[in-house]
């Protein structure tokens, strides 16, 4: 039998679509189709994941309060996705919130930007990494390929403890910047660090720790001005197999007069810088 619940007085009213708590977008025709309603907050009401309390949170980490509307409870869907593994993502283009499984959420991405679309300034060119074959990888049957992604478990135990991930791209020096998103799917609200490296000389290009499923996708834009050989890796404390890192977009800018098949390792025949 179903509980009449005593709800709470404090009232707010808010779009039907914000208890989504997403940090969505609204387009300009969401007056047509959003429904202002009334709802309450209720401070007093605690929640349990089995039997432990658990607090939902919003995407800046701010502790957030049920929602009551018309007999229901509500608290942010991106909380929920990283308390039990799912992927959220909102598509600004379709107005819509997509929910990926652990395992979806490896390979369901969507389409990267068409090369040169976006390029960075005149007389440069944009070239996807994604399809072009990785000089390195931990396991290379563990890396999974989608729809303008690719992604990888982090599932190789670490010397240091905790298990850890690489794939690497030759860039012959050939590139100017390299940029793309980041994201976490875990089973095990597993915590991890990024890192993007130059290969041969061991520095640090970008890094980010603390990344953690349901969180938005890191964006990173790196100079890689005369990097030859980049690196990405991934590292987690966490066990062996928890945590998987989808990369999104990863595209290679360089002067246009640098033809595509430098950076792809297949090509018998490509174009190196100085050859």
């Amino acid at each position: 039998m179903r509980r009449k619940a005593a709800w709470g007085k404090k009232a707010v009213v808010v779009g039907y679509g914000a208890v989504l708590s997403l940090g969505m977008a609204l387009g300009a025709h969401a007056g047509s189709v959003i429904e202002e309603v009334k709802a309450y907050i209720n401070r007093e009401i605690k929640l349990t994941v089995n039997g432990e309390e658990w607090t939902p949170k919003d995407a800046d980490g701010i502790a957030q309060s049920p929602l009551i509307y018309n007999g229901s409870a509500y608290v942010p869907l991106r909380s929920v996705g990283a308390l039990t593994g799912l992927a959220i993502d909102w598509d600004e283009d379709t107005q819509t919130i997509a929910v990926f499984t652990p395992r979806q959420a490896e390979t369901s991405c969507r389409p990267a930007d068409e090369p040169g679309k976006n390029a960075a300034g005149f007389g440069d060119a944009e070239y996807s990494l994604l399809n072009k074959t990785l000089r390195l990888a931990s396991d290379i049957t563990a890396v999974q390929r989608g729809r303008g992604c690719l992604s990888f478990p982090i599932g190789k135990s670490d010397p240091g403890g905790g298990s850890a991930f690489e794939i690497g791209y030759s860039l012959y020096g050939a590139a100017k910047r390299v940029h793309g998103k980041a994201a976490v799917t875990s089973t095990a609200d597993a915590e991890v660090r990024l890192r993007i490296v130059d290969n041969d000389q061991g520095k640090v290009l970008f890094e980010r720790s603390g990344m953690r499923a349901g969180d938005e996708p890191v964006a990173f834009d790196v100079d890689v001005t005369n990097v030859k050989e980049l690196g990405i890796s991934a590292y987690t404390s966490s066990e062996p197999g928890t945590a998987s890192v989808m990369i999104q977009s990863l595209t290679v800018v360089a002067n246009k007069t640098v033809p595509e098949e430098t950076f792809d390792i297949t090509k018998p025949n490509r174009p190196l810088p100085g050859k």
